[in-house]
């Protein structure tokens, strides 16, 4: 009888010990879900601010197309205007326009290579 009571005490505790051991699995899972919760979450963060740094670039890069654009449009606008402009004094010179026949305006002259186009108009 006692040898009964020994085997159906050593059978409650095994019991006892495997309850413990499920309740610590249930533990180690659940710690495990939130883990993957929390490393999907921050590659789903990451993936966002991936895109976000991607069309920032985009739209910085089509922006610098844009002012290269512009520039490259202002810089002919600006040859056409100085070329206007020496043509004009050309013929102030030469006599013809309404200068009434002057002849030499010397203090018209645009005759400065060493600035850059645009520079002598006060334009960067």
């Amino acid at each position: 009888r006692l040898e009964m009571e020994d085997q159906a005490q050593a059978i409650r505790d095994l019991q006892s010990e495997v309850v413990m051991a499920r309740a610590q699995v249930d533990e180690l899972d659940e710690a495990r879900r939130r883990e993957r919760e929390a490393a999907e979450a921050a590659e789903a963060r990451l993936s966002r601010l991936r895109n976000e740094l991607a069309s920032a670039f985009r739209s910085a890069s089509d922006a610098e197309a844009q002012n290269a654009q512009q520039a490259s449009a202002y810089n002919a606008t600006i040859a056409g205007m100085e070329r206007r402009i020496e043509a004009l004094t050309a013929q102030l010179r030469a006599g013809g326009g309404d200068a009434g026949g002057a002849g030499d305006a010397p203090h018209l002259s645009l005759s400065s290579s060493a600035r850059l186009p645009g520079e002598r108009f006060g334009l960067p």
